[in-house]
């Protein structure tokens, strides 16, 4: 683009499938008559596998020491679970924004930064049995102070 200006993005495609996946339950609190319970899930998606990631950004340096970036990453819905894929058993897509500003020098720097800015309430994981799940980031503005010895 020029030498004050960095373009860069990515894109990442994922298809997962078990192929041969059978698990064997033997529960030792079962009465012995009862056989141990095959589940096979075979054919179902990896946990936590989304199909498409993306991110994008743009870093402008000045030559004096002046630094901002901006940046922004996608993760599109997956499954919670490899037993449990159904729409309640869904973790969501989610976008977060991020951004870090300020001054650089040999060995030392200060910058202003912000992490998912527009408050993007997602979470990482839950579990459906429980109601329990797992927050994800944060929205977050802070001062970043930087030494290099």
């Amino acid at each position: 683009m020029s030498e004050n200006l960095s373009i860069y993005g990515s894109i990442g495609f994922t298809d997962t499938e078990f192929t041969d996946f059978v698990v064997e339950l033997d529960d030792p609190n079962l009465p012995a008559s009862q056989a141990p319970m095959n589940t096979d899930l075979s054919g179902n998606e990896f946990s936590r596998a989304p199909d498409w990631t993306l991110s994008a950004g743009l870093t402008w340096r000045n030559g004096q020491g002046w630094i901002a970036n901006v940046n922004a990453n996608y993760t599109a819905e997956s499954f919670n679970s490899v037993t449990a894929q159904n729409s309640a058993n869904t973790i969501p897509s989610r976008t977060l924004v991020n951004f870090r500003a300020g001054w650089s020098g040999d060995n030392f720097g200060v910058f202003v930064i912000g992490r998912n800015i527009f408050e993007d309430e997602h979470f990482d994981s839950f579990s459906v049995s429980t109601n329990i799940g797992r927050w994800g980031q944060p929205r977050v503005f802070g001062l970043s102070l930087e030494a290099n010895l």
